[in-house]
């Protein structure tokens, strides 16, 4: 556990400050009492939901995370328990009993129900210890525990999860990103709320400015911290980048990091405005839109307002859907697929991202159908 600094000063976060950086995410008053909790009119809601939950490791930024989310809904009046859930990827030996202390603090604060969720068998070798930089157990580690979170808000009827992110995560983000040539999505960074399930939950993010702003809203409450020791190893990618932004500020002063946060700002700007036009150019030449079967018209190719990178999204959100996959393929297969559809010949077919794609209707249209049929 890191000690208290009691140094905090103003740079701690406010409750008023969280409460518009949650109001940024979606989550107004109006939505809070008539959505999420409808049932806090004089009574408790049901003893087996909890409709906001965080996402909680212990580290700084959670725990600080997790204690204004408890702050705001006692401000707001709201009587049942935020959900705080920690997933044990079992990856360091300190792991199981770093959760167990996390839910010893969530006693000892009140007004916060702790669960825990443990990694299964199947997942032994999928996260099993390898050498980060050579593979891409960082991404795995991701993918496996939100995976664990989606069953977690299902068996608490979780309608909005929060998982704590700074500006420095961001950062870190584009920059890993960009390392990895992504386009403007990669580039924008993590998302302040994206669609998570069904059952319309969401990971909110709300940016705090650094770690040390949030470290300090620890303190504010009088709360130590967990610190992970692989936040600080270098064979990490995102360690790495870390250290350099550090140098970075370092020797350039914060002005340098501001041009790149500026940097991802924009990118942000630009996929939201992309977002916009995609769903235009979808709804005017989507003719079936099904769960196993999409079918675009191919005069798609012919719009006068379409350019390459516009016409390699809209493949790309079409190929994720069908083929059921998580990310699309990468851009250079993708710019590939959109040429030779525009030469292929009626009844022949083409195969990407787990999708099969003809040209029907004497050639007037595109079928985009799954290899395997969805589970």
């Amino acid at each position: 556990m890191r000690p208290l600094r009691n140094n905090h000063g103003d740079t701690s976060v406010s409750a008023a400050t969280f409460a518009e950086l949650v109001r940024k995410c979606g989550l107004s008053k109006k939505r809070l009492h008539q959505q999420l909790y409808p049932m806090e009119q004089g009574r408790s809601s049901p003893t087996d939901e909890f409709p906001i939950a965080v996402a909680t490791s212990g580290g700084a930024d959670s725990m600080a995370l997790m204690l204004l989310l408890r702050e705001y809904l006692q401000t707001n009046r709201i009587k049942t328990p935020l959900l705080a859930v920690t997933v044990d990827h079992q990856l360091r030996l300190e792991s199981s009993s770093e959760a167990q202390e996390v839910a010893k603090i969530c006693a000892k604060h009140g007004g916060i129900k702790h669960a825990t969720k443990r990694r299964g068998a199947e997942a032994k070798e999928l996260l099993r210890p390898v050498k980060p930089r050579d593979s891409k157990m960082e991404e795995e580690a991701r993918r496996y525990r939100y995976g664990l979170l989606q069953q977690v808000c299902r068996e608490y009827s979780v309608r909005c999860l929060f998982v704590a992110h700074n500006r420095g995560d961001q950062l870190e983000t584009t920059l890993f990103r960009l390392g990895r040539a992504s386009g403007i999505n990669g580039l924008a960074g993590i998302a302040n709320q994206l669609p998570f399930f069904s059952l319309d939950a969401s990971p909110g993010q709300p940016d705090a400015e650094n770690t040390d702003q949030l470290m300090a809203t620890c303190d504010r409450f009088q709360q130590t911290w967990i610190h992970d020791p692989s936040n600080d190893d270098p064979v990490y990618d995102r360690v790495r980048i870390r250290q350099e932004l550090k140098r970075v500020e370092r020797e350039q002063g914060p002005d340098m990091l501001d041009l790149f946060s500026r940097f991802q700002q924009t990118a942000e700007k630009a996929k939201k405005e992309f977002a916009r036009v995609e769903q235009i150019m979808l709804r005017e030449y989507t003719v079936t839109w099904e769960q196993d079967i999409v079918v675009i018209r191919t005069t798609v190719f012919h719009d006068p307002d379409m350019f390459d990178e516009l016409l390699y999204r809209l493949l790309s959100i079409v190929i994720v859907y069908i083929g059921n996959k998580e990310t699309p393929p990468r851009l250079a297969s993708v710019s590939r697929l959109a040429a030779e559809l525009q030469q292929l010949e009626t009844g022949k077919q083409i195969t990407l991202g787990g999708c099969r794609i003809k040209r029907v209707a004497k050639g007037r249209q595109l079928e985009f159908q799954p290899e395997r049929k969805k589970r």
